[in-house]
């Protein structure tokens, strides 16, 4: 009777010893051990990726932009508004800054970062953004912020003077206006305090709610921790 091949392996095998048996499992099988391996490592990152440390989402998503000064390297404003408004973190969401530096440079940030922040809007994935009375103006006119006539509270009207910005409707081939409506209320004036001023110095500020921001009662919160500030 032909023995066959995989009967002539089993009989070869039983004769080794040792170190030598370990390398013939590695010789035959070693593409099917480092694809197990490989295997488990997935499995293994899946579990703590999405099950055990999952990453957070954002409960409450702020663009800071400027076109005069924006401390790209400081974290106390994200640290301190997760430290000050408990409800919007925990293990599963937390208030995120994205940094937007507006300014008109040769790296092009101001270019660059206004295509991510019409990238963000258009994803919901914004909320509201804070920046300096020039660069606000110019996002109110371009449509992209919520008219806040029908969206303050009492108490928020009266802690903060609203600005009036028109939007533009049409433009002509060389960009200039040749049909806006408005004005309307785009803008709260937020001015200046110690946790804004870590990351935008001593500029006046100013906050405008994005037109279609996901976590519009969280905004409500960073407003009313805002009035404690001032």
């Amino acid at each position: 009777m032909i023995k066959s091949d995989r009967e002539k392996a089993k009989e070869a095998y039983k004769t080794l010893q040792g170190k030598e048996k370990l390398e013939y499992i590695w010789n035959y099988y070693k593409w099917a051990i480092i694809g197990g391996f490989l295997a488990l490592l997935f499995i293994a990152w899946s579990i703590n990726h999405y099950i055990i440390n999952p990453p957070k989402k954002d409960s409450l998503a702020i663009g800071a932009v400027s076109s005069r000064y924006l401390d790209l390297m400081n974290e106390e404003l994200p640290n301190t508004l997760n430290l000050m408004l408990p409800t919007l973190s925990d293990k599963r969401n937390q208030i995120t800054v994205y940094d937007l530096l507006m300014t008109n440079d040769a790296d092009q940030n101001s270019y660059y970062n206004g295509q991510r922040m019409v990238m963000m809007i258009a994803a919901e994935s914004l909320d509201v953004l804070i920046g300096d009375e020039e660069i606000m103006k110019a996002i109110g006119q371009g449509g992209y912020l919520l008219n806040l006539d029908g969206f303050l509270k009492e108490e928020e009207r009266a802690a903060y003077d609203t600005v009036q910005v028109e939007v533009t409707t049409a433009t002509d081939e060389l960009g200039r206006v040749t049909g806006s409506e408005g004005p309307y209320p785009l803008l709260l004036r937020i001015g200046t305090n110690k946790l804004l001023k870590e990351k935008f110095g001593s500029q006046e500020l100013y906050l405008g709610v994005v037109g279609n921001a996901p976590h519009q009662e969280a905004i409500h919160e960073l407003l009313a921790y805002f009035m404690t500030l001032e």
